[in-house]
């Protein structure tokens, strides 16, 4: 199973956190990013308890490994889950193994040369240069390259120039990283924006789903209730 759950725009006053949480979310110095985190973080909670109804959102409980990869603490029967968020898009994935998202929305960048010199491997950097479009390409590119490093626990704790992405004109490239082979997709939203998810080798990626959910879900009490889809409908 690999789920991604996708919010835009979301709505929300009907917040579920936990007392570490709250006063992260009271730190931050935009409001605007503050709102979006507390709703991310209640978008995970909620998310959870859809695979676990037994457990109550407020009820779940959190490690981070040493380089801060959260993870359930208890209960731990649940499946493994990535969480990300840009300007007021969130995104988690939920999976049978190890998994990484990112979500990112296309638009230029200064310096994005340098940026790419300093992240992307030569054998990506080849690639990149031989694209029509720069920014699309770009941020394809950084997207598997976190949501790959979130997956493995790392982010960019790890120099990520030494890995690289293969078959990115795929629908699934893959990665080695780790000892390990990764696979990874990417879907381009219908807003400009791209979400990649990166899984281990094995996993029934080509079975996985989008899922997204209206501004307002987050209002409504009981369950989600979201609009499935392929996460790659196009896919051969």
């Amino acid at each position: 199973m690999i789920d991604v759950w996708c919010l835009r725009d979301p709505a929300v006053t009907r917040h579920v956190l936990d007392d570490a949480e709250r006063a992260r979310a009271d730190r931050f110095l935009c409001a605007r990013s503050a709102a979006t985190y507390r709703a991310a973080h209640t978008l995970k909670r909620r998310i959870l308890s859809h695979y676990r109804p037994d457990v109550a959102p407020t009820d779940w409980h959190f490690d981070a490994n040493a380089w801060g990869k959260p993870a359930v603490a208890a209960p731990t029967e649940v499946p493994a889950f990535n969480l990300t968020h840009s300007g007021e898009a969130i995104a988690v994935a939920v999976a049978d193994a190890e998994v990484g998202i990112d979500i990112e929305r296309v638009r230029p960048l200064t310096h994005v040369d340098e940026v790419a010199r300093h992240v992307f491997h030569p054998q990506e950097l080849a690639w990149l240069a031989d694209q029509p479009e720069l920014m699309p390409a770009f941020f394809k590119l950084w997207t598997l390259k976190e949501a790959l490093l979130k997956a493995a626990g790392t982010g960019f704790s790890h120099p990520a120039r030494q890995l690289a992405w293969q078959g990115l004109d795929d629908a699934w490239p893959m990665a080695e990283f780790g000892g390990r082979t990764w696979v990874g997709a990417t879907r381009a939203l219908d807003d400009g924006t791209l979400l990649s998810v990166a899984v281990p080798s094995g996993q029934d990626i080509q079975a996985a789903r989008l899922l997204s959910l209206p501004s307002r879900s987050l209002e409504i009490a009981g369950g989600l209730a979201p609009d499935a889809s392929p996460f790659l409908p196009c896919a051969s």
